[in-house]
């Protein structure tokens, strides 16, 4: 933050001081307006990069900017890479627990809130019938018509 109001005071003075020279009052009061539009030109150049990074974010590639963006863009990215390296180790243990249903020796089927079935391992399968492209996403009571299962389950 220290470092964009240096640069800011920096290129205001640079300016107003080429006006000056070139003009008196008149002209250091443009250089400072001119050197605010070219600091507010580069600050927006910084936040667009930003901002295009931002629609498709690639943690391992921020943008190369500097400054205050560069900062939201590092910690940006950081927390993509957690946010990443977590869903990668949540997918790890649910393929783990999935396999381990599935060398069970019973039939398991797992439901959603809805009652529709999103995974069931071979031994259901076998006992039921089901065949995963055509009765995933089923509901299970159109499948299992048994009236003790539909009334436990309704």
């Amino acid at each position: 933050m220290i470092a964009r109001i240096l640069f800011l005071a920096a290129v205001l003075l640079l300016a107003g001081l080429a006006g000056w020279l070139l003009g008196g009052w008149p002209g250091a009061l443009t250089g400072v307006v001119l050197g605010s539009l070219l600091a507010l030109g580069v600050d927006s150049r910084r936040g667009l990069r930003f901002n295009h990074w931002l629609a498709a974010p690639d943690a391992a590639r921020p943008p190369a900017v500097r400054g205050l963006w560069g900062e939201a863009a590092y910690r940006v990215s950081k927390a993509l890479r957690a946010e990443q390296r977590k869903a990668q180790e949540s997918a790890q243990r649910m393929d783990a627990v999935l396999a381990a249903i599935q060398a069970s020796p019973n039939g398991v089927v797992l439901l959603d809130a809805d009652g529709r079935m999103e995974w069931f391992n071979h031994t259901a399968a076998q006992h039921f019938g089901f065949q995963s492209q055509r009765d995933l996403l089923q509901h299970v009571v159109n499948l299992v018509r048994e009236p003790a299962f539909v009334n436990y389950f309704n």
